[in-house]
């Protein structure tokens, strides 16, 4: 495991930090690591969705264009049709 150091954190970003672990029963170090891997997941999260929308956005441009169902139902009517 790497270890890394973060310098000036705010006072009050420190203490909010602590409050939060504490209440979660972990020591700062292991809440700050949840939460960078919470952070991390979410981002990942959020750059597959929008590689999926693309490719939904993709697939919709591709499909045929459809008619108006008024013209449709017209030309079948036209045909004899009730």
């Amino acid at each position: 495991m790497a270890n890394l150091t973060i310098k000036n954190v705010p006072e009050p970003l420190h203490q909010a930090l602590k409050k939060l672990a504490q209440e979660e029963g972990r020591s700062l170090n292991a809440h700050i690591i949840r939460q960078l891997e919470s952070g991390l997941a979410e981002r990942n999260r959020r750059r597959t969705m929008q590689r999926q929308r693309e490719e939904f956005r993709a697939f919709v441009a591709s499909l045929p264009k459809m008619r108006s169902s008024a013209a449709l139902i017209r030309e079948d009517r036209d045909r004899g049709h009730r």
